[in-house]
């Protein structure tokens, strides 16, 4: 009772630590076996704090007659009204955070949320849209930036459900070249990467109204947060009525991104009150009478261990034989999710959770029919199939988007017990779990963990409306290289351009005084992005503006020689800044040498020979004209000459016209075996490494690398054209948009102009028996298919057609 009068009065006191330690002791006390009267108790001082959702969750099982004293009823009942909002004729009850951000959000033209995980930020985005879509007189375009791929199929179908309510129901697209024709009394929502924000900028019907930045922490990351702040400068100067929304985890604030993009005082809602409490418990194990032991410790708030328990350990002689077991042995009260830094030990880990299942277990219907379904599209032999019939999974950036939403879907249903992700869970993956298992956590080549980054995925240990607590077991923690556990997460986000000119950057200046630096090489790609926009504010006259809002304490003594050197290559450059400023990931350099040599070809009247061709042209045309495209590219564009054009010809080009990623894979793995029994090895090639490496060659090279360097060699070919023989190229066709979405027929595109996956978009084109239809002949079709036709669709496929509210 003592307890319940003291959560009462801190939860009264308006102090955020006071809120916190109010709701962590009617947490603790919601475990244990107390009466309704004081359970009804515990729910009142969470919903004192705004925290109605988890209230009501630990309350739920209470009968009415059990109530509270008439004057906290009444004031509870206050607080439940105070914070209830109609959105479309429908009442929801808010949290206070959320409350807060609603009203900013309809007051406010510039506002930065940050939230822990599982605050509800998603879930209030998504309201006042409902309600500025259904309130506006005008059609309205609004993008929702995402910081990976795998991302925008998750947000554009939670769109296309909860928009399709609305009176008029917006078009919802995640391609960068939507027609405008095909939804002109329609409002539009994007869903885009920063790539493809870069992209969607350079149309001129794109007039934004809302630009929602999710993880806009982001910015701080290298050579994609370079890309992602040079989006928001450009809407911030060509679209000053723009709406901009900056959302972060954790306790990071995007607020100081406003003064970067000079649209001054920018509205901060915040809150560090966590809806799940986190249990830190390390791990550590000891030898003790000849048997080795795990010895758990809790992480106290007040600082030090509290000792809680040991366990016999397995037979393990590794350390990574101890992650296992402990995921095995602690992680079976509830779901688990396992960090692995890299996608190859993300696989051994699964493989190994799955070996520890015993094999006569009965299998689910549902699981087995998900690995049929893997095994068909990607491959027999891929080893998540073995892995998800024995319920874990694995789960990181370069696996087919289907997959992946599959995947992630099975574990929030509860169909896989376990797991296994790499730095995707970073990305704003909403999946949490009871358990979270951590062992030196990487991010990046060798790199420890950060803080921001530790604290980000512990915040996803605990289910929001499913427990009060979530575990985060650190395995051998006094091990590892740093200790992300002990340090707090940043207060503020700071740019990657802030960063480049205020602390030691030796590689980006050494990159500079390289006048033969190639592009697009991982190692160099941060300091490729500084030198180039650095280049491209002095070619325009902004470069001293950049500085004084970039670094308006003054600039390290290594970006003023920086700047020093840039200037220095000005003259080498003729090139405008507007068409660098579209390719600001490729070196103004590099651009200036491709350009040059398409120019000496339109002179000579050899125009043609570099024009790209449709892929759907004819087959050995195209791949030539592919390879020679590409073997310009590497040799100017990339600065490096090599034969890889005769290997990404054909492999792009099967790509872009569609082969399924099955096909792609059996080829190239038939070729290795195939050369492996030329030359007499018996033994047989495992399928694992050419799988992974033909996915990472799709994500990385084709929807990347290449994606990004045709593009910039097709707009330095129209300026070439322009320039020489004033002829305009408008007839190109989009090949960066073909190997960005792995198709080029109009129906394949439509699907996924609709939101399908691509493995769902090649289904619905076989099925519909047509190349050329757009997303709103196919939206239609999909509607008046019989359910006999449908039945020809694998059930995955039907789902996802359910889940964008297509059928």
């Amino acid at each position: 009772m003592k307890l319940l009068r003291s959560a009462l009065i801190f939860a009264q006191s308006g102090h955020g630590p006071h809120a916190t330690l109010a709701q962590d002791i009617a947490y603790c006390l919601a475990t244990l076996p107390i009466s309704d009267e004081e359970r009804v108790v515990c729910r009142h001082i969470l919903a004192t704090v705004g925290n109605f959702p988890a209230g009501d969750f630990i309350a739920e099982a209470v009968p009415d007659t059990s109530r509270l004293p008439w004057q906290l009823g009444i004031a509870e009942l206050s607080r439940r009204k105070a914070n209830t909002i109609s959105v479309l004729g429908q009442r929801t009850l808010l949290t206070d955070f959320q409350f807060e951000v609603w009203q900013e959000l309809r007051l406010r033209q510039h506002v930065s949320v940050s939230a822990p995980t599982s605050a509800g930020k998603s879930f209030i985005i998504q309201a006042f849209l409902k309600e500025l879509l259904q309130a506006s007189d005008s059609v309205l375009d609004i993008v929702y930036v995402v910081p990976s791929r795998s991302l925008i199929h998750e947000v554009h179908g939670k769109l296309a459900t909860e928009l399709e309510k609305l009176d008029n129901p917006p078009v919802v697209s995640s391609v960068p070249r939507a027609r405008p024709e095909l939804a002109s009394n329609q409002s539009r929502i994007f869903v885009f990467t920063q790539e493809r924000l870069r992209t969607a900028l350079d149309q001129a019907d794109l007039t934004l109204d809302v630009l929602i930045v999710d993880e806009a922490q982001q910015i701080a990351d290298g050579a994609r947060g370079m890309l992602l702040q040079n989006c928001l400068e450009e809407v911030a100067a060509k679209m000053p009525l723009s709406k901009l929304l900056l959302i972060t985890p954790g306790a990071q604030s995007a607020a100081p991104i406003g003064t970067l993009l000079g649209i001054g005082d920018m509205v901060e809602v915040r809150t560090k009150l966590r809806p799940v409490r986190q249990n830190l418990i390390y791990v550590n194990f000891e030898e003790a009478k000849k048997d080795e032991h795990m010895v758990l410790t809790l992480q106290k708030p007040e600082g030090g261990r509290l000792h809680i328990g040991r366990l016999l350990a397995g037979n393990c002689t590794s350390d990574i034989e101890r992650f296992i077991d402990s995921i095995l042995q602690l992680g079976a009260g509830g779901q688990s999710l396992v960090y692995a830094s890299s996608k190859h030990p993300a696989e051994s880990i699964a493989n190994a959770l799955a070996d520890a299942r015993p094999a006569s277990e009965e299998r689910d219907p549902r699981l087995l029919e998900l690995a049929s379904f893997i095994r068909r599209h990607v491959h027999p032999e891929f080893a998540l199939a073995d892995c998800v019939e024995r319920g874990v999974g694995f789960h990181y950036g370069n696996m087919p988007t289907n997959i992946t939403k599959a995947i992630e879907e099975y574990f929030s249903d509860g169909l896989l017990h376990t797991l296994v992700c790499t730095s995707t869970l970073l990305q704003g993956v909403n999946l949490p779990a009871r358990n979270i298992f951590l062992y030196k956590p990487e991010k990046g080549a060798h790199t420890p963990m950060n803080p921001d980054d530790f604290w980000n995925l512990a915040g996803r240990a605990g289910r929001l409306r499913k427990d009060t607590h979530g575990n985060v077991f650190l395995v051998s923690y006094d091990t590892w290289k740093n200790r992300p556990a002990h340090e707090a997460p940043s207060t503020s986000v700071v740019p990657a351009l802030t960063t480049a000119l205020t602390t030691e950057q030796q590689p980006i200046l050494a990159f500079a005084q390289n006048p033969a630096h190639i592009s697009g090489a991982r190692r160099t790609a941060f300091a490729e992005s500084v030198f180039a926009r650095l280049v491209i504010d002095a070619k325009n006259g902004s470069l001293d503006d950049t500085i004084r809002r970039t670094a308006p304490n003054g600039l390290h003594p290594t970006a003023a020689l920086l700047i020093s050197v840039v200037e220095k290559q000005l003259d080498k450059v003729t090139l405008p800044a507007e068409l660098l400023k579209h390719h600001a990931m490729i070196s103004p350099l590099r651009q200036q040498q491709m350009y040059d040599v398409l120019r000496d070809a339109v002179r000579t009247g050899k125009l043609e020979d570099h024009m790209p061709l449709h892929p759907r042209h004819k087959y050995k045309e195209v791949k030539d004209r592919l390879m020679f495209i590409l073997s310009l590219i590497h040799e100017n564009i990339e600065g490096v000459p090599s034969r890889a054009h005769s290997y990404y010809g054909w492999f792009a080009l099967s790509w872009m016209r569609g082969r399924p990623l099955f096909d792609m894979i059996d080829f190239q793995l038939r070729w290795h075996r195939a050369k492996a029994a030329e030359k007499g090895h018996k033994g047989h090639v495992p399928a694992g490494d050419t799988i992974k490496r033909v996915m990472k060659q799709i994500e990385e090279q084709l929807r990347f690398k290449y994606v990004k360097f045709v593009a910039c060699y097709i707009d330095l070919l129209r300026l070439a054209a322009q320039t020489e023989k004033g002829t305009d190229l408008r007839d190109i066709p989009p090949i960066p948009l073909f190997l960005e979405l792995g198709a080029c027929s109009g129906t394949m595109i439509g699907c996924m102009d609709l939101g399908l996956s691509r493995i769902a978009a090649r289904e619905v084109t076989e099925l519909l028996e047509s190349r050329d239809l757009d997303s709103v002949i196919v939206k239609k079709r999909l509607k008046s298919l019989p359910r006999t036709r449908l039945a020809m669709l694998s059930p995955l496929v039907t789902r996802e057609l359910r889940r964008l509210s297509l059928l």
